[in-house]
């Protein structure tokens, strides 16, 4: 069983987007977007704590993690520090339309992708 270390038990927030979802926005906002400046965040429909997203990828691999509370000062990650802001992605659904991907369906496809390709030789990772 694998160690996992949670700040604060892992209720840390983590924004994230499908490229594919950005695309598509971008491409709804020029065909449908109100004219004039019209602000929209191009976000996925929910979101996942960092322990959730860590539940999803192990439960994609068939891992168990052993949850470990540590202070947030005893780890290095990018999820360190709570986030106040939520958003929404009303606008993009409801007035642009745009509902695909599935955030849950595009995040195993990244993870799957990665997992047999590994990270680009130039990546920076939190902590370098």
């Amino acid at each position: 069983m694998r160690r996992l270390e949670l700040p604060d038990r892992g209720v840390q927030v983590c924004h994230q987007v499908a490229l594919d979802r950005v695309a598509r926005s971008v491409i709804a906002a020029v065909e449908r977007a109100p004219r004039g400046f019209w602000a929209c965040n191009v976000v996925d429909p929910y979101t996942w704590t960092y322990a959730g997203l860590a539940a999803v990828i192990g439960r994609m691999f068939d891992w168990e993690w052993e949850p470990a509370v540590v202070p947030f000062a005893a780890v290095d990650h990018p999820y360190k520090v709570s986030s106040p802001v939520l958003i929404s992605d009303c606008r993009l659904r409801e007035v642009l339309g745009v509902n695909e991907p599935d955030p849950l369906q595009a995040l195993e496809e990244a993870v799957r992708w990665l997992w047999e390709h590994g990270p680009p030789a130039d990546a920076t990772f939190a902590g370098d």
